[in-house]
This record gives C-alpha cells, sequence and structure tokens, in this order.
C-alpha cells in the first residue's frame, strides 16, 4: 500500500479513514498555512503565560468556520433569569447554548457553552472613593505634613475639596471588590458570552484546531491584556566608565514610584504607571529626585 492510498476496510464493524494520508497530509499543511499567514496573534488568538498553545478568540474561530464553509447555530439549553435573587439570594443569570456546525446542511460538528453572573468578573466591581462635592473618584488621603484628611486630587481632574480624617462622608464608602448591584446590566454580554465559548469548543472540534488552540483561557482576562514574553535575569557589573542617566536612575525606583502613587492616589497599579508616565513626560517626574521628592508629589506638594 503506498502513500496515496487510503486503508480500506472490505468486512467488520471496523471504522475505515475518510481520507488517503496524502489528502490528510495536505489537509494538515493548508491549516498550518493558513494559521501563519491569516490568523493574527492578539486579534484571532492570544498567548497567556503560563499556558502551551495559544488560546482561540472569537475573531479566530470566526474565520476558521468561514475558511472551512462551516454556518454556526445555536440552541439555548438552559436559561435562568433570577431578576429579584429570590431563589438564589441574590439576581442570577445562567445561559448554556450548544452550537452546532453545518456544511451543505449537514452537521458536522457541535459545542457547549456556559456563562452565569456569578463569575467573579459580572458578579464584582472595583470600587473606588468618589468626592461628594464633585462626584468624580478622585480622592486621596492626604499626607500629615499638608495637613492630613482627604482631598479631592485636582491633578486627577478632581474639585480639590478637602474633608476631615473621619468624614463619614468619605470612610463610610465601600472601596475595592464589593458586590456589582448592576449585575442585571450584565445579562446580554453573559448570553453573548455563553454563545462565543459554544462557538470556539465547536470550531475546536469540528476543524480539528486543538493541536494549536486551546480555549477558555482566554475568560481570565480581557484579551487585549494577553501578553506574550518571557523574563529572565541578567547579571552585568558596572564598571567606572559608564554613565547612570536620569531615565536609568528612574527606572531603577520605578516600581517603588508606582506603588506609591498607587496608595497614595487610591487608584491601581496600571492606572498609577499610566500617570507616572504622563508626569514623566512633562517634566515633572526626573531620575535626580528622590523618594521623598516623589512622596511630596503624589500626595500634593511641590
Amino acid at each position: 500500500m503506498t502513500d496515496q492510498t487510503a486503508i480500506q476496510v472490505s468486512s467488520g464493524n471496523f471504522l475505515a479513514p475518510a481520507a488517503s494520508l496524502t489528502e490528510a497530509k495536505e489537509r494538515y499543511s493548508l491549516f498550518k498555512q493558513f494559521v501563519s499567514s491569516v490568523l493574527e496573534k492578539g486579534r484571532d488568538y492570544g498567548i497567556v503565560p503560563g499556558v502551551s498553545k495559544p488560546t482561540l478568540l472569537k475573531p479566530g474561530a470566526e474565520k476558521l468556520g468561514a475558511f472551512f464553509g462551516l454556518r454556526p447555530t445555536f440552541l439555548i439549553q438552559e436559561s435562568v433569569n433570577d431578576w429579584t435573587g429570590k431563589d438564589h439570594g441574590e439576581p442570577f443569570f445562567f445561559r448554556e447554548y450548544k452550537c452546532q456546525l453545518l456544511k451543505n446542511g449537514e452537521l458536522v460538528g457541535e459545542g457547549i457553552g456556559s456563562c452565569n453572573s456569578w463569575e467573579k468578573k459580572y458578579r464584582y466591581r472595583q470600587s473606588e472613593r468618589v468626592c461628594p462635592e464633585c462626584g468624580k473618584p478622585t480622592i486621596i488621603k492626604g499626607k500629615e505634613e499638608y495637613g492630613g484628611g482627604w482631598l479631592c486630587y485636582g491633578k486627577k481632574g478632581g474639585c480639590s475639596a478637602k474633608f476631615a480624617d473621619n468624614a463619614p462622608e468619605i470612610i463610610n464608602q465601600e472601596v475595592g471588590q464589593v458586590a456589582n448591584k448592576d449585575v442585571a446590566d450584565q445579562v446580554n454580554t453573559i448570553d453573548k458570552m455563553a454563545q462565543k465559548r459554544a462557538l470556539v469548543a465547536a470550531i475546536l472540534i469540528a476543524t480539528n484546531a486543538s493541536d494549536y488552540f486551546t480555549q477558555d483561557m482566554e475568560d481570565f482576562a480581557d484579551h487585549t491584556d494577553i501578553i506574550d514574553g518571557s523574563f529572565k535575569e541578567v547579571s552585568q557589573p558596572v564598571t567606572s566608565d559608564q554613565k547612570v542617566t536620569d531615565d536609568q536612575l528612574y527606572d531603577c525606583m520605578n516600581g517603588k514610584v508606582i506603588e506609591l502613587f498607587a496608595t497614595s492616589w487610591n487608584i491601581s497599579k496600571s492606572d498609577a504607571a499610566k500617570e507616572v508616565s504622563k508626569l514623566k513626560e512633562v517634566g515633572k517626574i526626573t531620575g535626580k529626585m528622590s523618594l521623598s521628592d516623589y512622596q511630596k508629589l503624589a500626595y500634593g506638594g511641590e
């Protein structure tokens, strides 16, 4: 039997291949070319640190479906709408879909996907202190040497209003991870997410794409935040003829600076990094600054 000959089963109940070895090789070669030349990293698939395979995103799944001539249909399997929380103690929404892939009217693959409002990204939200005067989330803790209390920070777009250390309108506000009181606004998103998960599952099965991709890891973060990188510590001695620049000094303190601004302004580290970058661009942050200089800037001093 040659490479061009399909394996044949003359009798019995053994399952015969649907294609010859040559056709199978051509099919996988064509699939590999499609992945490398058509699908885009960051848009159609993402790289999640610690996961061996790229995660297939919805745009990539749709392109694979079009490439193979597959038409998706979605069948609702289960739906829960507890708007008042009567049956679950709090509002709860659940969707489960089956995605069927058809080609020329024939079913060639299907997958199940579900989503519910008790998933962390829907059930909770990050809450920040809001200024009672202007309504903006620009409240920071004032440093003792500048009078203490609370300040609606003007450099963050606030109104510069000041409040006492024990001001109830400030300290009684919930901060951090709190229950999402507007979870009902997420119902449509939950519905679409369940469909998306079902589609990706069906595409992976129908196109034999599991050799290249996995799924669901995307749901741990917005795929725009998916990163691809590795880190390696390198020890490099400093010689006497090397000059340390202002930017290098700043980079050495960068982690402490970002943490300082995040704490003093009551914002996330990613937001703090953006604010620090803006201050650096306008010349308010330089590598010549000491940690006390950064503290004065973070807490409202000049």
